[in-house]
């Protein structure tokens, strides 16, 4: 009996110690009240309006969520992948869909070439999924070189359509230690 008593009491006092010590890592967080923690940017754009970017570009499908983080379909070794783009890039894009999905579509679609360099690769289309759950056509490359979409505001659907090319290479890099080019 005297020994179930001292393991219970020893038992209690390890879980209690666990319980209240600091998690891994978290003791360096903060120094003070008053410092924030360095990785966390500034300025986080969220998304206003939307969930999701469904994107096909590359030969693959490949998803965006309202967080930055991404799955497709192939990678440049041809496999199932998921990741998440930095804050700069997650930044640049949130801005832009969230002004179109602010803005009311163009009445007729106009085209405008894609990105320099990697460009190739934005070859089909790529559309928004809204908070209601309807989808918004953000662009579509497959006639050809350029990009047409009814955006708006072209300064916008030019970073839009920038920023997806970034988020096409972005995923075809991930998991992908040798790559094709």
């Amino acid at each position: 009996m005297h020994r179930t008593k001292h393991f219970r009491v020893c038992g209690f006092g390890i879980i209690l110690l666990m319980a209240c010590s600091p998690g891994c890592g978290t003791q360096k967080r903060f120094n003070s009240q008053n410092q924030t923690d360095e990785r966390v940017p500034a300025t986080l754009i969220y998304a206003e309006g939307w969930t999701d970017i469904a994107l096909v570009a590359n030969w693959a499908k490949t998803s965006l969520d309202h967080l930055g983080h991404f799955f497709t379909t192939r990678n440049a070794c041809g496999k199932d992948e998921a990741g998440a783009i930095s804050i700069e890039h997650w930044n640049k894009l949130a801005t832009a869909i969230n002004q179109v999905v602010a803005d009311e579509a163009a009445a007729e679609e106009y085209c405008i070439p894609l990105p320099e360099g990697r460009s190739r690769y934005m070859d089909g289309t790529a559309e928004v999924v809204l908070s209601n759950g309807k989808k918004l056509a953000l662009m579509d490359s497959t006639r050809g070189t350029g990009g047409c979409s009814k955006i708006k505001n072209r300064a916008t659907a030019e970073v839009v359509f920038e920023t997806l090319n970034e988020l096409v290479v972005v995923a075809d890099k991930e998991g992908c230690s040798v790559l094709p080019y």
